[in-house]
């Protein structure tokens, strides 16, 4: 009997946005590389009701369509998380699953009634994998009630739940202080099943692309709480001591991003006479970035506190070497010295030190260093199949739980 997975998701293409990207390119990979019969149940798709079944155009993939309540109704969330669990629950009693994965851990009322709504057999089946804190972290340090109440679920759910996955061994991290106090409990199991992007085709510099010819790549929100959050200030810093201790002046620095903060960083940026070593576009799309990616020295992810960035994944299989600061669930990606540089955060100096490195590296060197890594540990065969031998699925082993490649 074919063995069957059923994913549960938020959000999955054509919706927009991380959670939908990763989640559809996890389940697009399971089908594509095993012989596991994939189905994703999210909410209401484009063209289906509540209920509906229906299917991924482009892989095949069975999908079910979960209730969506309409938009402006002051608890719309909190009822269709009760719909989504009661709907998951029945799923599960009314068919035959081998796992069942939830891909998030901020949706907790869904999980927190599912958990209760299902047999202890069926719960067994049931993997979380977190993809973020942001949200948790928010739950755990607000005044409000209702977020107070939620960090309560969550807190419940990981003590309940028997197999907890995260995208990187940062969560776990978080998990481990926040819930455990600071040890995760040995009767439970744990992975780090990383997000999957496919590598894309190489491609040349296009001269009617705004900025494909590139020397350092950054992106993110411009608005208040993403230019603390990716620390555009350190990259300014750093720039400006990387060409006062004699660095190219022909650098050309690509950042991508809008909000209410651009004017500040440009304000930083003519204060540091640099503004003309960079070029800033309020958006670009996807092809344009991964050809960036492609063409860029250096990928710089110098966040303050961030989780597995998609964009620095995309980056890596694009062969990009990454630039990233302590703390971060990006670390895991580099091979410090080799396939890019892992710095203090805050630290100018160490930012100026890995730009001069990368510029005198052979680039097709790198890319190629980068490019193999990325085989090894994070092409999606290799992450699906991991994946399926921790949860059990037949031909794989279950001898220990399992953590992303990382040299």
């Amino acid at each position: 009997m074919q063995e069957r997975l059923l994913i549960v998701t938020p959000a999955f293409a054509p919706s927009v946005g991380g959670y939908a990207h990763a989640a559809t390119n996890f389940a697009v990979a399971v089908q594509r590389f095993s012989s596991v019969e994939v189905t994703v149940c999210t909410p209401a798709l484009e063209g289906h009701a509540n209920g509906d079944q229906g299917t991924h155009l482009e892989s095949g993939l069975t999908l079910i369509s979960l209730p969506r309540r309409a938009a402006g109704f002051r608890y719309r969330a909190l009822v269709e998380q009760v719909l989504w669990a009661k709907q998951v629950a029945q799923l599960l009693n009314s068919e035959r699953w081998h796992k069942v994965l939830i891909e998030t851990m901020e949706q907790p009322l869904m999980t927190w009634l599912l958990l209760r709504l299902v047999s202890a057999e069926q719960r067994a089946k049931i993997m979380v994998r977190m993809h973020g804190t942001n949200a948790l972290e928010g739950f755990l340090t607000s005044s409000r009630l209702l977020h107070r109440w939620y960090w309560r679920m969550v807190s419940s759910n990981l003590r309940r739940l028997d197999h907890l996955c995260t995208t990187t061994p940062y969560y776990l991290d978080f998990v481990a202080e926040h819930v455990f106090a600071g040890t995760l409990p040995a009767d439970k199991r744990y992975s780090v099943v990383s997000n999957v992007v496919w590598a894309p085709a190489d491609a040349e510099p296009d001269s009617a692309t705004p900025g494909a010819s590139v020397d350092l790549l950054a992106l993110g929100r411009l608005n208040k709480a993403g230019y603390h959050q990716k620390n555009f200030e350190l990259l300014a810093h750093g720039v400006k001591t990387y060409l006062e201790q004699g660095g190219s002046q022909d650098l050309k620095v690509v950042v991508i991003g809008e909000g209410e903060s651009r004017e500040t960083f440009t304000q930083l940026l003519r204060q540091l006479d640099i503004a003309r070593y960079f070029e800033l576009h309020n958006r670009a799309d996807n092809s344009t970035v991964r050809l960036l990616q492609q063409n860029a020295r250096g990928v710089m992810m110098l966040s303050r506190f961030e989780g597995q960035s998609m964009f620095a994944l995309e980056a890596v299989a694009s062969g990009a070497s990454l630039v990233v600061t302590q703390g971060t669930g990006s670390t895991s990606l580099v091979e410090d010295g080799r396939t890019g540089y892992v710095i203090a955060q805050n630290d100018p100096v160490a930012l100026a030190e890995a730009v001069n490195k990368l510029m005198n590296a052979p680039a097709h060197a790198q890319r190629e260093a980068v490019r193999a890594r990325y085989d090894a540990c994070y092409h999606p065969e290799v992450i699906v199949d991991a994946f399926l031998r921790d949860a059990g699925f037949s031909g794989h082993s279950q001898d220990g739980a399992f953590e992303t490649k990382t040299n």
